[in-house]
């Protein structure tokens, strides 16, 4: 499915009519999204319970949002920019790893322990930054903490 919303015969999309209080396009806006949003917070939280529950709240949490003149996918582009972070840091995790067995296995053990070692601190700077001090999204205007 694309992530666009579906356009109702006058013009208007189900964002625009869901913020209206339209109920019908709130729900196929929900049909079409839901999913994917389930995915993308799994992949961030590794929980199937909390992903359904954090995609529970951010569609809890739409219409206000809409009303107050927010969007209803910031909440999605927030999951989904902290699922590609991630994916980037546990590819390059593997990266990492690889280079440090490979170094190991040649005999070139100076090189394996600063590969090691860049792998330890990599491990820090994402443990750092998704769980003690996380890096707001660009949606949310600024760092946290």
């Amino acid at each position: 499915m694309s992530g666009v919303a579906p356009t109702t015969a006058i013009g208007r999309s189900d964002v625009e009519l869901a913020a209206d209080g339209d109920e019908v396009a709130f729900g196929r806006l929900v049909a079409l999204h839901y999913d994917d949003m389930a995915k993308v917070a799994f992949v961030i939280v590794g929980e199937r319970s909390l992903a359904e529950d954090a995609v529970q709240s951010a569609w809890v949490r739409a219409p206000s949002d809409a009303r107050l003149g927010g969007r209803f996918d910031s909440s999605f582009i927030a999951l989904r920019e902290r699922a590609t972070t991630a994916s980037i840091m546990v590819g390059i995790g593997i990266i990492m790893v690889s280079a440090t067995g490979y170094h190991a296995c040649r005999g070139e053990y100076s090189s394996a322990l600063t590969t090691f070692i860049l792998l330890l601190m990599a491990t820090f700077l994402v443990y750092g930054r998704q769980r003690l001090r996380p890096i707001a999204t660009r949606s949310t205007g600024s760092a946290a903490g």
